[in-house]
């Protein structure tokens, strides 16, 4: 009972700050700057094109925010989560140079995507649609959920990652790059 509340307490909490994150990207809630403002952030991170980045991290946040909150499907919102939080946090690495948030770096969406990627791990728990419907997607710790949770997110966020890194580092050498 005790690691099943301790499930749900960490689903709120990432699938909450997903839903906040995404609407604050896309339509400027909770004191967010919204799509426009948000295009120049996502250009100097090296996502291009950054308004379609930005819809489909937002796309992504909310989908996993929806079935972490719900906790259907959990592996697959975990999943989603874990991908667009990594390639946040190694976006924000790359542009800073440093890892630690105080640096400008991303260890904020980096320790999210392992809290993501661990729930996905763990299961959601008995309070859960997952568990209320019998979804037998989460068997526990599994090549399945090690593959969906760990080895995808990673394998997907390498794209964008490079390519952030190579926009970040022409944006260095030349300042109107990033424009």
């Amino acid at each position: 009972m005790t690691i099943d509340l301790g499930l749900l307490l960490l689903r709120l909490l990432v699938g909450i700050i997903l839903f906040v994150h995404a609407g604050q990207k896309w339509w400027g809630w909770f004191n967010g700057p919204g799509i426009d403002a948000m295009t120049p952030v996502f250009a100097s991170l090296g996502q291009h094109p950054p308004r379609p980045m930005i819809r489909l991290a937002a796309m992504a946040e909310l989908a996993g925010a929806v079935l972490l909150l719900t906790g259907f499907l959990t592996i697959y919102g975990a999943a989603l989560a874990a991908t667009t939080l990594l390639v946040a946090g190694l976006s924000q690495c790359l542009k800073a140079g440093a890892v630690m948030a105080a640096r400008g770096g991303g260890e904020y969406p980096l320790a999210l995507a392992a809290v993501s990627a661990a729930i996905g791990l763990t299961g959601a728990g008995a309070y859960s649609l997952d568990a209320t419907l019998g979804t037998p997607l989460n068997p526990g710790l599994t090549w399945w959920t090690v593959l969906v949770c760990v080895v995808a997110p990673v394998l997907a966020s390498i794209p964008p990652t490079l390519r952030a890194r190579a926009l970040i580092a022409r944006g260095r050498k030349d300042p109107s790059a990033s424009r």
